[in-house]
Formats: C-alpha cells, structure tokens, sequence
C-alpha cells in the first residue's frame, strides 16, 4: 500500500469526533397526535400524517407544524449541545494544554535541558493543536448537539 493510500486511513481516525461516531448528523423524531392523522409539515414541507418518524439534522433548527382540518400547533426543535459528548471531545486537549504549558514552564528547582524542553513544547503544542481536530469536527457537522423536544406529541382535543 503506497503512503499516499495509508495516510487517510491513519488520520481519519483521528479527525472523527466521538458525537460523529456516537450520534451522528441527524435524530430520529418521532412525532404523534391526539387524534391521529394529523398532517406534518416541516420546515413549510408536508411530511406525510401521524404516527411518523423524521430523521432530522442536529446541528439545525426545525419548526414542525401539525395540522388537523382548520386547527394547527407548532413546536420549534432547537439544537443543544450533548454535554457528555462535548466533555469527551474537550478532554484530551485539555490535558494536553496543561501538560504543555506545564512542560514549557517547568517549576523552580526543575531541571530540564533547553533542547528538551524546547523539543517538548514544539511537540506539546502540535498535539494540543490536533487533539481540538474531534470537536471542530464534531461541531462543525452538528453532531454534537441534540435536537430538543427529542419526541413531539401535540393535543388537538
């Protein structure tokens, strides 16, 4: 396998975020009414009658609106972040920051040759940098946020 082949197949592993490979970009929304047979629109968009489940994109705002004869509601879904997921995104570089600045900025009576340490901060700061790669992914595909009501059921009666 040539290097030009093997060098995606070792660096994608590195940009996937853990949301991207958790969540992913969209949400199943189940959506009902009280009757049944309502028609959903969403986003303007007829989407067929309740009972149904849309598969929506996280990372967007959606408005639903169910329709029964003369009578509608809306429900707005807002993305939120998913704190356990940002957590574990944010983690490594982190720890890595304070490990770097810790390296760069050894306490008194530390001793740590110059080449090294210089060596070391390089080094610190290239991987504090690459380890942010997960949540700028993760954020920049949406998949760090989930849509919130996470389930709609709308009462006509």
């Amino acid at each position: 396998m040539t290097r030009a082949l093997l060098a995606p197949l070792v660096i994608t592993p590195l940009l996937a975020g853990c949301a991207l490979l958790v969540s992913g970009t969209t949400q199943t929304v189940p959506v009902d009414a009280h009757p049944e047979r309502a028609e959903v629109f969403l986003d303007g968009v007829s989407q067929g009658f309740t009972p149904l489940e849309l598969r929506l994109a996280r990372g967007q705002e959606h408005t639903l609106t169910l329709r029964v004869g003369d009578r509608s509601r809306s429900v707005h879904l807002t993305p939120r972040v998913q704190g356990g997921l940002l957590a574990l995104d944010a983690a490594p570089p982190a720890l890595l920051a304070i490990g770097t600045v810790l390296w760069c900025n050894p306490p008194r009576g530390t001793e740590v040759a110059e080449p090294v340490r210089a060596i070391g901060c390089t080094l610190g700061v290239l991987l504090t940098v690459g380890a942010t790669a997960p949540l700028l992914v993760d954020a920049g595909t949406g998949a760090l946020y989930e849509l919130s009501p996470g389930a709609v059921v709308v009462d006509f009666d």
